[in-house]
């Protein structure tokens, strides 16, 4: 059997000399790249006869002809050369059709102005015969690289989305496999998912936790319902809001509240630091009798509720009652079915104040979420959660609260004002969400995990929709 190897700077013209030499018989042993180029071992089949007539060798330099896909494929099949190579060799082909398609206009378009220069013909001869083989494949590259972002701007942006996709793909199952392992924390995962907190607050809460507070959730949940605890940002290392005074804007959404929150912190403040100290303006136009219900809350207290209809006025008010201790400002409730409007409905009103957001602890966490976003670029001095005794689920609340670092300053119930102010008691609250025990209407099964935990992406048309702001 005779046995070569061929040394080319690419794997086409080796393949194309192994093919000088054996013919169509040819059979590629192994191939290797080296550094002068490609090396192919390669020999002829033994049942070829061995009188087939070899074909000539061509004089003239190999031509780049454009040819199809399926005779590519056909050439290529017939070897053992690697996908990355035939992918190479193609785009390097397609890079020199179109080099030499331009210098070839080029040159048409030089003999049309001089008729006295040489004839395209030779020009083109001369344009092929500087096409050899042994080109920088560096600067190559470098060219393709440069053409494929042009061609397909699209392209990168798909590779990065697959990598970023497979990427939390991986780590999910990671992550699924190790509480596998662990009994102690698939446990502690379906009975925090069943509270209604977070898969991402999960996992973040499991890497911090020690491992031996980890070792029968089911018989101790104390660590647990304190590591959720000190998550929760609240001013109980300082002041209380109604010793802390100040001058402050009541916000939020349509129905949460503001109107009662208002009218228990005057009642509060006026328990502890008299009438005079006290000072309650309403901007509140706009519902009807919304500036009679305050009055008429706030009527035992002694505070008369000022009406400003505008705020110009409110900023009067305010300059006139610098020297009081608490100065509170109603607001009318904002309209979250529309992210844009809401933030605009925000902005203008009295952007020297800070804000005190009122959330609603009986709402869904995605309105929360939303009145917490209209309020984004606000100075909030912490929020206040109302209807806290008419909660039955406190835990997708308390997640949002936590994933966002919003300050409690205290909560509210549907009590007489004298009973209605407390501060926040994170610890009673978590550990109130971990020893839930009516049943949920979605139940989690272990192999449910998987599905539950891997985030789902968007696609990029609804991620291009999607309004900025």
């Amino acid at each position: 059997m005779n046995i070569q190897k061929f040394l080319a700077p690419n794997a086409r013209a080796a393949m194309n000399m192994a093919r000088l030499a054996f013919g169509e018989t040819t059979m590629i042993l192994s191939n290797r790249d080296v550094p002068g180029g490609v090396e192919i071992t390669a020999t002829a089949q033994e049942s070829a006869p061995l009188n087939l007539p070899l074909p000539k060798p061509s004089s003239a330099p190999a031509n780049y002809e454009r040819t199809s896909v399926a005779s590519d494929t056909e050439e290529m099949a017939m070897s053992t050369l690697s996908f990355q190579d035939y992918v190479r060799e193609r785009l390097l082909r397609k890079q020199h059709q179109e080099k030499h398609q331009r210098q070839q206009e080029a040159s048409h378009t030089a003999t049309s102005q001089s008729p006295q220069k040489s004839s395209p013909t030779g020009r083109s001869d001369a344009n092929l015969n500087a096409l050899s083989p042994a080109l920088d494949l560096r600067d190559e590259w470098q060219n393709l690289e440069t053409t494929a972002n042009t061609s397909t701007p699209n392209l990168m942006s798909e590779l990065k989305d697959l990598r970023a996709m497979v990427e939390e793909r991986f780590s999910t199952m990671a992550w699924l496999s190790q509480t596998k392992q662990k009994p102690a924390h698939a446990d502690l995962t379906q009975r925090l998912l069943h509270a209604g907190y977070s898969s991402k607050l999960i996992k973040e809460m499991l890497e911090q936790l020690p491992q031996a507070a980890l070792v029968n959730p089911r018989a101790d949940m104390q660590a647990v319902a304190q590591h959720l605890s000190r998550c929760v940002q609240t001013d109980l290392a300082g002041p209380s809001l109604i010793e802390q005074g100040g001058q402050m804007l009541v916000v939020g959404s349509k129905g949460v509240g503001k109107t009662t929150a208002v009218a228990t912190l005057v009642a509060h403040c006026v328990e502890m630091h008299g009438p005079a100290s006290v000072g309650l303006v309403t901007l509140d136009t706009r519902a009807m009798l919304g500036n009679e219900s305050l009055r008429q809350l706030t009527r035992d207290t002694g505070v008369v509720a000022h009406l400003a209809h505008d705020v110009d006025a409110a900023q009067d008010l305010l300059n006139l009652w610098h020297n009081k201790h608490l100065v509170l400002v109603d607001t009318p409730g904002i309209s979250l079915h529309h992210a844009k409007s809401s933030s605009k409905q925000a902005k203008p009103l009295l952007p020297n104040l800070h804000r005190l957001l009122v959330l609603n602890a009986t709402a869904q966490v995605e309105v929360n979420q939303a009145s917490l976003k209209a309020f984004d670029h606000c100075s909030l001095a912490g929020a206040l959660l109302s209807h806290m005794d008419e909660a039955i689920k406190l835990g997708p609340l308390l997640d949002m609260l936590i994933l966002n670092k919003v300050v409690l300053r205290g909560c509210t119930q549907d009590l007489p004002l004298a009973q209605n102010w407390s501060r926040p008691n994170p610890l009673q609250w978590v550990s109130k969400t971990l020893l839930i025990t009516q049943k949920s209407h979605v139940e989690l099964q272990e192999s449910e995990l998987q599905t539950l935990f891997a985030k789902p992406r968007t696609s990029r048309q609804s991620a291009a929709n999607t309004p900025r702001h």
